[in-house]
């Protein structure tokens, strides 16, 4: 028999929780300890990876095979692994490994669950702050500050215009940086703020809570952001769509409050 996949996303929900905040306690281990961390570079040296970034990602497989162990996961340390239930799981371990090798706390642990093709919740630890962000599809958007608060919901900014409001955006690749000079000199121009905190999920749980108004990044991994879009469109604000039928495939992301997405996606035009 065919279970419902309201109560299946439900009971996978409450199951997330326990686990990110399990990996969140991992990480912030390895955080407290950098000394003894072992650090690789990808890339380049813009795109290190450490024993943390694994060890936290090893330990969220664990978790969500354990308990529904015919789902998909893919990670962006480990790669894809495939299921046969139509959901996949998808884990940024470590999002935003630069400030946290430099001892920032911008940083955050990413979970996000699909069903057929469909984001149907995201999650986005912070746990520098004991903070835990979380949408569910047409449940809303909420944030939680440590275990035992109430959680409050969100709701992104009700700007109209980009002057006064902080954008965040971040360069995605280094064949960006050029494109990135313009649109930040065009922020500037608009008499908008611009940030950058390193970690794209963080970013979008910003603009869920209406402390940014906007942001934008040429091309960013499916892991990166599809927590932190359903959040933005749960907290009543707009994203541009990430094609799902290309989940390896790096693509742009632009998320904002309502009123400012079309002003943000012609400034981001460059």
């Amino acid at each position: 028999m065919t279970q419902d996949p309201k109560a299946e996303a439900d009971a996978r929900l409450d199951h997330a929780r326990l686990a990110i905040a399990r990996a969140a306690d991992l990480a912030l281990e390895h955080f407290h300890h950098l000394d003894r961390l072992t650090v690789e570079q990808k890339t380049g040296p813009g795109d290190p990876v450490s024993q943390a970034d694994r060890g936290v990602e090893d330990l969220l497989r664990r978790e969500i095979a354990s308990a529904f162990p015919e789902d998909a996961i893919l990670g962006e340390e480990r790669g894809l692994e495939t299921g046969r239930s139509g959901w996949t799981w998808v884990i940024d371990p470590i999002d935003g490994t630069t400030p946290f090798l430099h001892g920032l706390p911008s940083w955050t642990v990413v979970l996000a669950l699909l069903h057929e093709g469909q984001i149907t919740a995201g999650l986005i630890a912070e746990p520098c702050r004991d903070r835990l962000y979380w949408a569910r599809l047409g449940q809303g958007a909420w944030r939680q500050d440590g275990a035992e608060a109430r959680p409050r919901r969100l709701s992104a900014s009700p700007a109209t215009a980009l002057a006064g409001q902080v954008v965040s955006c971040g360069p995605g690749a280094p064949r960006h940086a050029e494109r990135i000079g313009r649109i930040v000199t065009r922020l500037t121009a608009a008499q908008a703020g611009f940030m950058r905190n390193g970690s794209a999920a963080l970013s979008l749980a910003l603009v869920a809570a209406g402390h940014h108004a906007g942001f934008h990044e040429p091309e960013l991994s499916a892991w990166d952001c599809l927590a932190g879009q359903l959040l933005v469109t749960e907290a009543g604000g707009r994203s541009a769509p990430f094609d799902l039928s290309r989940p390896l495939e790096r693509q742009p992301v632009t998320c904002t409050g309502a009123g400012v997405f079309d002003a943000l996606c012609a400034l981001v035009d460059v």
